[in-house]
């Protein structure tokens, strides 16, 4: 239904960026992502800079493992907003899943750097550093993360693979 809602609204008014990004974020959540490909490069059309259509893109990219488009526009994001933590969250995951840890810890250090209570960022490089064999380092970010965000804690497994359950509804 809401589809069908964006839709309409979008063939009222073809330049309703904020309509279109709904439309492809909702798209995208049913894996159907050539149709949401094609409202964000509508969207990017009309406003190259869109930051939310270019992370968009960047994060479907990423998990389409189109990994040097995806690069490049998540740097994109970040020389629009150095502050955006989602996209440090995706290229660092995407790097790990590369297997290129070190850039990884890289990714999570320079958004740890931006944001000293980036929770997230301390759990990833938590996880990338247990992956490396640092047992203490992971579990110093672990204590931290879990000291910024006590509520999550009782969430965690120690498999590191619930905690985008636990932050699916923080606004990015």
């Amino acid at each position: 239904m809401a589809i069908a809602m964006l839709t309409k609204a979008i063939s009222l008014k073809d330049d309703y960026i904020e309509a279109r990004l709904l439309r492809a974020t909702t798209l995208n959540s049913m894996k159907q992502i050539n149709d949401a490909k094609e409202d964000l490069d509508r969207v990017l059309s009309i406003d190259a800079d869109n930051e939310a259509a270019l992370l968009l893109l960047g994060e479907i990219l990423a998990s389409e493992n189109n990994i040097e488009e995806a690069t490049s526009i998540l740097d994109n994001v970040l020389s629009i907003n150095p502050f955006n933590e989602k996209a440090y969250i995706i290229k660092g995951n995407m790097l790990a899943e590369s297997n290129d840890f070190d850039r990884a810890i890289e990714m999570y250090d320079e958004a740890i750097e931006i944001n000293p209570n980036f929770a997230k960022a301390f759990h990833e490089r938590g996880r990338i550093k247990l992956i490396k064999g640092d047992k203490e380092g992971s579990i110093e970010d672990m204590k931290k993360a879990m000291e910024i965000a006590p509520e999550n804690e009782s969430k965690i497994d120690g498999q590191f693979k619930n905690y985008d359950s636990i932050t699916k509804n923080v606004p990015w």
